[in-house]
């Protein structure tokens, strides 16, 4: 898990940078990011740094009323939800997902 952007302190992960180490280690962990703050507001590419859940809300960087969160998920996170045994309420993503035709 890492935090893009702290709100207290500006500072930011270089989240690339973190996926790369992942990757050449071979670790089979979940990049998992908090993007409450960073969203909207600087520059977080999902995909194209490989992020397997994206965290973000609406009152922060995207300067909306607060009361909002949403998800960002890779395809390897949703098998990792799909066969994970342990009880959940906030990340069980099988029963809110848009199917992939929309």
């Amino acid at each position: 898990m890492a935090v893009h952007k702290a709100t207290s302190t500006g500072a930011t992960s270089r989240v690339a940078e973190i996926r790369n180490i992942m990757d050449r280690s071979r670790h089979p962990a979940l990049l998992i990011v908090d993007a409450i703050s960073s969203l909207g507001a600087m520059d977080l590419r999902h995909d194209e740094w490989g992020i397997d859940v994206t965290i973000a809300g609406s009152q922060k960087g995207l300067m909306m009323p607060a009361g909002m969160s949403f998800n960002e998920v890779s395809e390897k996170a949703l098998r990792a939800n799909e066969t994970g045994r342990m009880p959940r309420a906030y990340w069980d993503w099988q029963a809110t997902r848009y199917p992939r035709s929309c």
